[in-house]
């Protein structure tokens, strides 16, 4: 999962430059619609994406015969991981929103706040890979390690006020985007310690979509604070808030689930032999007993 989430990290290396220079020949109009395009690509390679099937190899289980079960979304540790991902949204688009007219405002060029976004992606790259390796190393330590990202990606925001020069915004690109691709990975592997795994798919649908409403609501209420009040600083201080908050609030509910053994029955037809495997609910332990077994 850490490597496949890397495409989000080179993107914002490369998108920063991209949308500059498309900024520059075709105005924002057709900036806006030459970026569109190149996103309505998605949705060619989800149209293409389905389902592995293991040909003549079939679970034994009534899954499918089963009611819906969302008894999860009464977990408080659930509850609060949404508050967390809604909190974290607002915060999490302020300085992308933000930055360059702020930059602008004090003399920096748009260039060099182009290559400082661009040179904070390469950093991100970094942040999911050191991200993904401690929470392998460590799987039952991921929430906390999400929420100590989420703090150390909000605090440099407080800095933004006082930066004046392009090294200033470098070095605050450089933190922001090492600590944001951890997260950016954490939203996800965090719930291995908050859900059990037959919730996962369901649980992960409900953060992307509290997500999704957040970023409805954070760059316009930052541009609201900024214009009624005249101060430059106030949504960054916001953010900075909202960032460490939200990682303090799910601190206390970090703790891994306690893991309960079940069992499966794998039916190979051609011979029609039964296996009968026990494996404890960790993500990664299923995975490991279901490779152990072939």
């Amino acid at each position: 999962m850490t490597l496949t989430s890397l495409g989000g990290s080179v993107t914002s290396v490369v998108f920063p430059l991209i949308v500059r220079t498309l900024l520059q020949t075709y105005g924002f109009r057709g900036a806006m619609l030459i970026h569109s395009a190149i996103l309505l690509n998605t949705v060619i390679c989800g149209a293409v994406v389905f389902p592995l099937t293991s040909k003549g190899l079939r679970e034994d289980t009534d899954v499918d015969k089963e009611p819906l079960d969302m008894s999860f979304c009464k977990n408080p540790k659930f509850l609060t991981y949404l508050v967390t991902n809604f909190t974290l949204s607002i915060g999490y688009y302020m300085p992308p929103g933000l930055l360059p007219n702020t930059a602008l405002s004090t003399g920096v060029s748009l260039d060099d706040i182009s290559l400082a976004f661009s040179i904070g992606g390469i950093a991100s790259i970094l942040g999911r890979i050191l991200f993904g390796f401690i929470a392998h190393r460590h799987p039952n330590q991921t929430t906390k390690l999400f929420s100590f990202f989420i703090i150390a990606m909000g605090l440099p925001m407080g800095i933004i006020p006082f930066s004046s020069t392009f090294i200033h915004y470098l070095v605050f690109c450089l933190i922001n985007g090492f600590f944001l691709g951890g997260v950016n990975l954490g939203y996800n592997l965090s719930l291995r310690n908050i859900l059990l795994p037959k919730y996962y798919g369901r649980g992960i649908g409900f953060g992307l979509l509290v997500q999704s409403l957040a970023s409805l609501v954070g760059n316009p209420f930052a541009a609201f604070l900024q214009d009624d009040f005249g101060d430059g600083g106030i949504p960054f201080y916001l953010g900075m808030s909202i960032l460490v908050l939200s990682g303090l609030v799910l601190l206390p509910f970090s703790s891994a689930i306690k893991e309960t053994a079940t069992e499966i029955n794998i039916i190979v037809p051609s011979n029609r032999v039964t296996k009968r495997i026990k494996y404890n609910y960790s993500m990664n332990d299923i995975a490991d007993s279901v490779v152990s077994y072939f």
